[in-house]
Parts: C-alpha cells; sequence; structure tokens
C-alpha cells in the first residue's frame, strides 16, 4: 500500500524523511491538523485523483506529499507515476515550491535507498518486521515471536539479527526485547550434550537416507569436539540442518529453543539470586536468607543495615555487600557460614549452562550410532547427488577443526583457568555490531 501523510500511521515514514530532508520553515510552523483534515477534500486537492493520496490543498502538504511520493514511486505503476508526477509539477508552480521540490530530488538522490524504511527481513519485493523506530523494534519482536512458524529458521535468525541490532542502535534496552528473539538471533548457548540430544531423537526414527545422512555426520563432528559449551556459529549450522529435516519431514521446527536456551536473560535470572564475594566466593542467597546469624559477625551496625523491621535479610542488600566486603571480613563471614551448614555455589559454568538447558530434553538419551553402519557406505551417493546435502555436510565437517575456547587451551596446558566471579565470561561474544555483545556484566 502507498503511504502519505494522512495514511502514515505513527508517522514512521515521516520520521525517515525528516532525518533527510532539511525542512523549511514554513512546514515547521505549519498548523498540523490543517495538514492531515482530508476527509472532506474534493479529489481536486490530491495529487493522486484516483485513490486521494498525496494531498496539495496547502504549501506544506504539497511540500511534504512530494517526499512521500519520491520514496515510494517504485510501487507506482508507469501511467500512474506519470500522472501523479505531472499533478506535483503543477502543485510546484501553484505554491511557488520549485526550489524545494529540486531540493528533495537532491536530498533523496544523496541518500538512496534510506527512506524506503528499514526492516528486519526482505524476501524479493516483500518487506517483514519494520524496525525505523523503537516502537517499530518493539512491536516487529513480538510479531517476529508470534509469526516465527511461517519462516525458516535461516529467515527468523536474520530477521532477530536485524531487530536486535536495530534495538542497540536507537539505544532501545535489549532487556525489552523477547527472549526468544535473543534465542533466534544465536544470542546464547547450549551443552554438547543438548545438541546432541536433539540430533538423536531425529537420527534414530528417520529411515530415509537422505535425511538421515545430515544429521548422522553432525553428531560425528560434535563427538570429536572438546568444548562441554556451544554457540555461535556451531549451533547456527546445526540449528539449520535441524530445521530442514524437520520442514521435509513435515515437523514444526524450533531448535533456537535448545541450541540456544541459555541466554543473558537466563543468566540475568541465575545472577539475580545469588550473592559473589570479592575472593568470587558464590552462594544461594536463599541459603544466606536461612543463616542471617552469620551476619552477626560483621558487626551491629552492619546487621541492622541489612535486616529489615521483621528481621528478615533484605537481600539486595546482601547481594551489594557481599561484592564490596573486605577479604579479612569475607574470611570471617564464610567461615560462620560455614558453622551453621551453608556451602558456598561452587556449580561449574557447564552445570549452570546445563541447569537451564537439560530441562528441555527427553529424560533418556539412546545411543546415536545405531544405525551408522548401514548408512555410512551412501553418504557419498548421497553427496554426489545433492548439492544441498553436500554443502550442509562440509560445513558440519568443518567444526571439527574449529578454535577451541581459550578456557579449554588453558586446561590442556594444565593450566586452570581464573575462577571468574559470579557469571562473568558465561558467554561466547557474538555481537550483530560493535554496539551489543551478548555478554555477561
Amino acid at each position: 500500500m502507498v503511504i502519505d501523510l494522512p495514511s502514515d500511521k505513527g508517522l514512521v515514514h515521516f520520521n525517515t524523511l525528516s532525518k533527510v530532508l532539511v525542512l523549511p520553515e514554513f512546514v515547521k510552523q505549519a498548523d498540523w491538523d490543517e495538514q492531515l483534515a482530508t476527509n472532506n477534500l474534493p479529489t481536486e486537492a490530491f495529487a493522486d485523483v484516483y485513490d486521494r493520496k498525496f494531498p496539495i490543498h496547502t504549501k506544506t502538504a504539497a511540500y511534504l506529499s512530494y517526499g512521500y511520493f519520491l520514496t515510494q514511486k517504485d510501487k507506482l505503476e508507469k501511467k500512474a507515476f506519470q500522472r501523479i508526477n505531472q499533478a506535483f509539477g503543477h502543485a510546484a508552480q501553484f505554491w511557488s515550491l520549485e526550489p524545494e521540490f529540486s531540493d528533495i530530488l537532491k536530498s533523496l538522490d544523496k541518500q538512496a535507498g534510506v527512506l524506503v524504511g528499514k526492516f528486519g527481513l526482505t524476501i524479493g519485493k516483500e518487506n517483514f518486521f519494520p524496525v525505523n523506530t523503537p516502537s517499530d523494534i518493539l512491536k516487529s519482536a513480538e510479531l517476529l515471536v508470534d509469526r516465527r512458524a511461517n519462516f525458516d529458521y535461516p529467515l527468523r535468525c536474520q530477521a532477530a539479527k536485524n531487530i536486535m541490532k536495530a534495538a542497540a542502535e536507537v539505544g532501545l534496552p535489549l532487556t525489552t526485547i523477547p527472549e526468544q528473539v535473543h534465542k533466534m538471533a544465536g544470542f546464547g548457548i547450549t551443552t554438547r550434550q543438548a545438541a546432541i540430544m536433539e540430533l538423536t531423537t531425529r537420527y534414530n526414527n528417520e529411515k530415509r537416507a537422505n535425511l538421515a545422512e545430515p544429521l548422522h555426520t553432525c553428531l560425528e563432528a560434535l563427538t570429536g569436539l572438546k568444548s562441554d559449551l556451544l554457540g555461535g556459529e556451531v549451533c547456527e549450522k546445526i540449528a539449520e540442518i535441524i530445521d530442514r529435516y524437520d520442514r521435509l519431514a513435515g515437523n514444526p521446527s524450533y531448535p533456537e529453543n535448545v541450541l540456544f536456551a541459555f541466554t543473558k536473560h537466563a543468566a540475568d535470572s541465575i545472577a539475580q539470586r545469588i550473592a559473589t564475594l570479592t575472593d568470587g566466593t558464590s552462594y544461594w542467597l536463599t541459603d544466606l536468607e536461612k543463616a542471617s546469624d552469620a551476619f552477626e559477625v560483621l558487626g551491629k551496625d552492619i546487621v541492622r543495615d541489612l535486616k529489615a523491621i521483621d528481621g528478615s535479610l533484605k537481600l539486595h542488600k546482601v547481594a551489594e555487600l557481599l561484592d564490596t566486603l573486605p577479604r579479612t571480613d569475607a574470611a570471617m563471614l564464610k567461615e560462620a557460614l560455614n558453622v551453621l551448614g551453608v556451602q558456598p555455589f561452587q556449580l561449574s559454568k557447564h552445570a549452570l549452562v546445563a541447569a537451564v538447558v537439560n530441562p528441555l530434553q527427553p529424560k533418556t538419551l539412546h545411543a546415536p550410532y545405531t544405525k551408522a553402519e548401514k548408512r555410512a557406505s551412501i553418504l557419498q551417493r548421497l553427496e554426489a547427488e545433492d548439492p544441498l546435502v553436500k554443502r550442509a555436510l562440509n560445513t558440519i565437517r568443518r567444526l571439527k577443526t574449529a578454535a577451541e575456547p581459550e578456557e579449554e587451551k588453558a586446561e590442556d596446558k594444565n593450566e586452570p583457568p581464573a575462577t571468574p566471579r559470579g557469571l562473568k565470561g558465561m558467554f561466547i561474544n557474538k555481537a550483530p555490531n560493535e554496539t551489543i555483545t551478548a555478554s555477561v556484566a
């Protein structure tokens, strides 16, 4: 649909237009209601007299309508464009707007493509999920979640990344974007076991060789990786394989639910439930709440600040205190907590991720290679017959030589990595541009 000023809901097009054009003073000082009140105007008051589009009843309306017209001329048939363009020529003479119209043309030539609007996804000539304003971005994020079944994984991944990038560019907090969009954009990690489970449950039930082989190759590649945590391009490629398999099998597919299950949202949720001392020792806040008497070793003044009127601990105050407590005081508190039976929070980074990811998995894991021998012999034939299979398998095979994370290299050298405080270092950095980094602050 062609948009003009009266039909520009939320003034999305006008907002984009005003960023490119230097609006004249007569436009800035115009009565806005007068420009929008077009319902009772005669057809001659529009440049497009057939569809009553592009009002030219005032000097301001003619100026703005010409900008709207030029940014959408590709949507018009050739004859319609010529007819409307001629009407604007008459309007320019009537309102003495020839210099202004010329400036609009020059500005648009310099900013070619800017005013057509930005979208999260473009397929052919169709655009989806506008991201021109913060309001656009939030609505498009919700719409992508609601309609994700209409797009295969590569398309919704692309849309999600563009939405996240647009949010960062306009300064929109990424916490306002639904967590499901974070997963679709690849802003998360998973465990190797979870990825193997996703592949195995499909592979063991598949009798068609052309569908089973890509799954088998993924499984084979995953067993060659040393890292127990996966993310980034590795999981994106696996997600593409799973999505393609599910769609060919006629099943709904959302592999990102598992392959990027542990997002920053999940990390933040855990971070809100633990408190970390300056030496890196962490405790569940619920455990500290049960052992409030241990804080007596820090002195009455501190305890008074930590406790509410009913005697319960103010957990947010406890978290702030432990993060700044001197080491000597921290040692006393740890000893007091130990006496009361409170042990530090000692889950590994892998276990933290598994705590979120594993509940999504089936309780049983079948052997992944029960059918491997029967199908391995036809792999070469499949690659020769199906270019898509060959390309997919080559991509997955490259995973075997993927560089391991730094902490894995440290383990190979028998050098234990430094203990991270809280959840720092949890994420594999991945960003659509320099303004976004999916890491835990």
